[in-house]
């Protein structure tokens, strides 16, 4: 791996993921929390960590005794004294102005520890007390001054800042490369801890509060955004927009249900463009269920955009159109029309005769069918109890045979009920809405038990026409 993109780990389970792969070398983190939050857990974890893989380590404090911190560590099963005695890290008390005039004098304190123990990982606790400490030579000017010591060393910092996130960014936030807020909620009898990255800088990162818990192992972080996973995920159909595809952990399974739900002035024909396309390359067929804003022509359009052609498609038997009656279509995409009063009526049993009669099914035609179906346009044609139950036996069916379904909808226009339902019932759902400048894009669940982070959709000129950012 380059240098330029090397990182540390913090030695927290679940950190490092949220931290997009952990720290950077010679980067500065600020740890910024309430007492009892975890800041003093989260420098020694981190020490420990850096011990195990052969980084030398320092814990500065200012106020309290190496062997309050070794007890600290105790708890935590960390023998600090052992990796002492090891000459892996050292644990320090010195006086503020002190370890000021250590850390910037060449030849100092810090330099030796670096030919001793090999120091790489630095913990200070706590910057709060060097800037009350060190105040007349100015709060800012001093943290500025360590700053650039610890980085021309090329040691890696955690600097412990007391102080609530709810007062508001400190000076410090401003000086360093990675801020982590440390918060906790009282929940019932309980206390639940928070750790959100307010800034990990060169890094995407995961936002979010997310929960951690401290135990006799040390800090572990639960990363948000994430449900129970579906562990009977198999085969995956990739869509080709990367970001969608690690967030569905690597496409859309076969057999699954996907809702896209919609607000009316988004648009999502190259979502679902590019989604038929990559269902299209692996040698699936394609059926498009009547909608007002996607009739046969527009579909047909779309497809072209992505190197397919209808007509051709129907007459290898891998594209089908289900329109209402008497709307008329093009020439040359009729014999490809199957027109039924009730969409659903082609799901009924696996294989049936209306769909095999159309090449749907069939055993010489493709082995697997992506559908997208329109609920919204089917509940103003038919009964919402013929939708639920179309519905459910489309879904159960299509799992049979490893079909796959998209479901369009909006669960404003469709009601509390029924949008519960179409969700309990789906394996995915990707939200997109414009808002008047953007549209944005966010997997609100998907097999794998991942939410994504919310994402801005650009449209661009080749394919597949968006990308996500």
């Amino acid at each position: 791996m380059s240098e330029v993109h090397a990182r540390l780990s913090t030695g927290v389970e679940g950190l490092d993921s949220v931290l997009g792969g952990g720290l950077f070398p010679a980067s500065a983190t600020l740890v910024r929390g309430a007492p009892g939050t975890g800041k003093t857990t989260l420098g020694i974890q981190f020490l420990c960590e850096g011990a195990r893989r052969g980084e030398g380590g320092a814990y500065f404090t200012f106020e309290e005794f190496p062997e309050q911190i070794y007890r600290d560590a105790r708890e935590l099963g960390f023998d600090l004294q052992a990796l002492e005695q090891a000459g892996k890290l050292q644990v320090i008390t010195l006086d503020p102005g002190a370890f000021l005039d250590e850390a910037i004098r060449p030849g100092g304190l810090l330099e030796e520890l670096k030919r001793e123990i090999g120091l790489r990982r630095v913990v200070v606790d706590s910057v709060t007390l060097l800037e009350l400490a060190l105040a007349e030579k100015g709060g800012r000017r001093t943290l500025y001054l360590l700053r650039n010591a610890l980085h021309r060393m090329g040691a890696t910092s955690l600097l412990v800042e007391e102080g609530a996130p709810a007062e508001g960014p400190s000076a410090a936030e401003y000086m360093v490369d990675t801020v982590l807020h440390l918060t906790y909620d009282d929940f019932e009898v309980n206390r639940l801890r928070h750790l959100e990255v307010r800034k990990h800088r060169g890094s995407p990162f995961r936002t979010g509060k997310h929960v951690f818990v401290i135990s006799r192992q040390g800090i572990r972080v639960l990363p948000a955004l994430d449900r129970v996973p579906d562990l009977t995920v198999g085969e995956v159909v990739p869509t080709g927009l990367d970001r969608l595809d690690e967030c569905l952990g690597g496409g859309i399974p076969r057999g699954s249900t996907l809702v896209l739900n919609v607000n009316s002035k988004c648009n999502y024909r190259y979502l679902l463009g590019a989604i038929a396309a990559a269902h299209l390359r692996q040698g699936d067929g394609y059926v498009a269920v009547r909608s007002a804003v996607r009739p046969p022509a527009v579909v047909a359009m779309v497809l072209s955009l992505y190197g397919f052609d209808a007509a051709r498609l129907g007459a290898e038997g891998r594209w089908r159109y289900i329109e209402q009656e008497g709307r008329p279509v093009p020439p040359e995409l009729e014999p490809y029309i199957i027109r039924v009063s009730n969409e659903f009526d082609l799901f009924v049993s696996p294989g049936s005769a209306t769909a095999i009669a159309h090449g749907i099914g069939s055993p010489d035609g493709p082995r697997h069918w992506l559908w997208s179906l329109d609920l919204n346009a089917a509940l103003h044609t038919l009964k919402q109890d013929a939708v639920v139950k179309g519905w459910a036996e489309a879904i159960s069916h299509a799992r049979h045979r490893g079909d796959t379904i998209v479901g369009i909808c909006n669960f404003e226009e469709m009601g509390p009920a029924m949008s519960a339902f179409v969700q309990r019932n789906a394996e995915g759902i990707l939200r997109t809405w414009f808002d008047g400048r953007y549209q944005y894009l966010q997997v609100q669940k998907a097999p794998n038990g991942r939410v994504s982070e919310l994402m801005v959709i650009e449209y661009t000129d080749a394919p597949p026409y968006l990308a996500l950012w």
